[in-house]
């Protein structure tokens, strides 16, 4: 199961389901959202894996 508490004004947080034409792995995916974040999306999105609750991302 999942839990998603997101108590801040500034912060927010997705469950996304991605559709793709051509298969593609977990891996792949992730690997193109993390591009994403650090290029075209920089300001729009934060990538992590790390263990981290909403106020880790208050001011970045």
């Amino acid at each position: 199961g999942c839990a998603f508490r997101v108590p801040t004004l500034d912060v927010s947080v997705v469950d996304l389901v991605v559709r793709t034409e051509k298969a593609a792995t977990y891996q792949e995916i992730k690997d193109v959202l993390k591009k994403a974040s650090e290029t075209d999306y920089k300001e729009i999105i934060e990538y992590t894996e790390d263990s981290v609750v909403s106020t880790d991302f208050i001011g970045c």
